[in-house]
């Protein structure tokens, strides 16, 4: 439906805290007027053509003008979907701290006001926003980036939908010639990631030193590889080793096992490769209990 412009140049009179007889906007019209108030970070009181446009189109009341009524929404606009946002990033503003959260969440919502009535997606932008966001000490922007992407993470994670429940009996009738062959489908719900810090650990001690009052102290840069998963309806990380999460990428973009394998004995010595090969039949368990693994396609042998 085509939006009908607003035009209240032919009402006349004191509005007063009630509205002025006039003939009622169509419903997109006041739907588009009140939008662009509510999503504006300046107060509509303030704002004199606005005022004498809602004392128009809004009912007052005798504490408060039409204005104000429209400002009590507006300002729940920015409080509820910064309070989102801040769910779903606690450790973003455990590290950028409030005065600069502040000043991000506000940038953003400005920049991607929601479109729709479900804010589950509402920060998937969030973490492509932050260098166009001049507000991050320079120090502390590739921290943030790693923490924000971290943290979207979960949304997916949480949410996702399980696959199917893996035959057992699958995996335990494969010969050692079939396993050569099998390709691992590994499960929607696990996220594999790679940071340059530690943003794992520095969300849980957000956490702590949010509760106790205390410094949150910024981790050093080092490579980190991350299984984000969901278990019992809860989101667990699980910390890999650098072959661990070699293996996995390659699993996760179709190699049969054995290519996988072959993967992370690339550039080691025999007895290095075969230190790491050792390890595998580990982390499979680790990963089959976690639900990692979502179905076993073995691809036929060659003739």
């Amino acid at each position: 439906m085509k939006a009908t412009a607003i035009d209240a140049s032919a009402t006349k009179g004191d509005a007063g805290f009630g509205r002025q007889a006039t003939v009622p906007l169509p419903l997109a019209a006041l739907q588009k007027l009140l939008t662009h108030a509510f999503r504006q970070e300046t107060a509509v009181a303030d704002d004199a053509e606005q005022s004498r446009l809602f004392a128009i189109h809004v009912a007052g009341n005798s504490r408060l003008t039409p204005a104000e009524q429209v400002d009590i929404y507006r300002r729940q606009f920015w409080l509820r979907h910064e309070e989102v946002l801040e769910e779903d990033f606690p450790g973003l503003v455990a590290v950028l701290g409030e005065h600069v959260w502040q000043k991000l969440a506000l940038s953003f919502l400005t920049a991607h006001p929601p479109h729709q009535p479900n804010l589950r997606d509402l920060g998937a932008g969030l973490p492509n926003h932050l260098d166009a966001f001049a507000g991050i000490p320079a120090a502390l922007l590739p921290l943030a980036r790693d923490m924000a992407a971290y943290e979207l993470a979960f949304v997916d994670v949480f949410d996702g939908l399980d696959p199917p429940a893996l035959d057992a009996e699958l995996l335990t009738s494969l010969s050692p010639s079939a396993w050569e062959r099998a390709r691992l489908e590994l499960s929607p719900v696990v996220r594999r990631m790679h940071f340059d810090y530690p943003v794992h650990r520095l969300r849980l001690a957000a956490r702590d030193a949010k509760t106790n009052g205390t410094a949150l102290p910024l981790p050093e840069r080092r490579d980190v590889f991350l299984a984000l998963f969901r278990k019992d309806l809860v989101v667990h990380f699980e910390e890999l080793e650098h072959d661990a999460f070699v293996l996995l990428e390659a699993l996760g973009s179709g190699a049969t096992l054995l290519a996988a394998c072959a993967k992370i004995a690339e550039e080691k010595t025999e007895a290095e490769a075969q230190t790491a090969i050792v390890k595998i039949g580990e982390w499979f368990r680790i990963w089959a209990r976690n639900g990692f693994i979502a179905n076993v396609i073995v691809e036929p042998a060659a003739p």
